[in-house]
């Protein structure tokens, strides 16, 4: 990670504290994404809030939380969260299952009811 800026700007509800910080492969040096943690400070009710900037992918979620800013440096946190979107995936399949098992049969009333009757009569 590497702070590229960081900047303020004032806004009508709050006062906006960001920063842009590039992400490289340390292996390849290779630019992956540039993200833009941001704090916000509201005048009215003299609070300030975090807002992450999240990179999802198939391996893993990233996220990056600008913690505090002091001059023209920054405190950031970074948060790893290995396979968190097959977390969904699964859940979405087995929402799909259910609905699936939930479908009536296609099968007639009449056809089910033969069926019954000629396993019966053959015991």
């Amino acid at each position: 990670l590497t702070l590229t800026s960081l900047d303020s700007e004032p806004l009508p509800n709050y006062d906006r504290f960001y920063a842009a910080v590039a992400v490289q492969d340390k292996a390849t040096g290779k630019f992956i994404a540039e993200m833009h943690p941001e704090l916000r400070h509201y005048r009215r009710n003299n609070e300030t809030t975090s807002e992450i900037d999240l990179r999802t992918s198939a391996r893993e979620d990233v996220y990056l939380v600008l913690v505090g800013t002091e001059g023209n440096r920054a405190s950031l946190k970074l948060f790893i969260n290995p396979l968190q979107v097959w977390l969904w995936i699964g859940s979405l399949i087995m929402v799909l299952g259910t609905i699936v098992i939930i479908l009536p049969s296609r099968r007639s009333a009449a056809e089910t009811v033969a069926g019954r009757t000629q396993v019966l009569s053959e015991a």
